[in-house]
């Protein structure tokens, strides 16, 4: 078991729910607080059981992130690619989890790319935080782009599992700890 923690400026509810294979609602409300649902991934060593936390985008809420944020963890980055401010929401929340969650592998996902792409800088991007898996772009309002972008996000967030990164995922926790953690649950 592992959390995937999707978090950022842009909508990620909706960007949630199509990963877990629901159908777009425009009138998707925004979180308030975090949403938890379970996911399976599957990886090369097999398939694997994450936690996906959705986290409210208000920034009241960003000083609770640091509670949440650990290295068991890949992170799915949400931000608009068309969004006037995307490399300043990008360093932000960059420097956010690698304060928190030290080399945590990450998925940027730029969504509401409607096919257009933005230039910026990738590469100095991945050498100034190196735990960036990949990008990808998705739109989750319409269909004929929502499949190909999910699909990747998919491929890369398995990807990650797969990683050295993430081996600890994949680590035996005594039965007792399972029985808490189901009570706490």
């Amino acid at each position: 078991i592992f959390s995937l923690c999707v978090c950022g400026p842009s909508p990620k509810s909706s960007l949630a729910k199509r990963l877990a294979g629901l159908p777009y609602d425009p009138k998707e409300p925004e979180t308030h607080g975090i949403q938890i649902q379970k996911m399976e991934f599957s990886g090369q060593k097999g398939p694997t059981l994450a936690r996906v936390w959705d986290f409210g985008g208000q920034v009241v809420l960003h000083s609770m992130h640091q509670f949440f944020l650990t290295e068991r963890s890949i992170y799915v980055l949400v931000l608009g690619e068309r969004d006037d401010l995307l490399e300043r929401d990008l360093i932000y929340w960059l420097q956010m989890i690698q304060s928190f969650a030290g080399k945590a592998p990450i998925v940027v996902a730029l969504n509401k790319s409607a096919g257009r792409k933005r230039v910026f800088d990738q590469n100095t991007l991945e050498k100034d935080f190196g735990e960036i898996v990949g990008w990808v772009s998705t739109e989750c309002s319409t269909e004929c782009q929502i499949v190909a972008g999910i699909e990747k996000l998919t491929q890369l967030i398995s990807k990650a599992i797969d990683s050295q990164k993430m081996e600890s995922v994949r680590r035996k926790f005594p039965k007792k700890w399972w029985q808490v953690k189901h009570q706490l649950e």
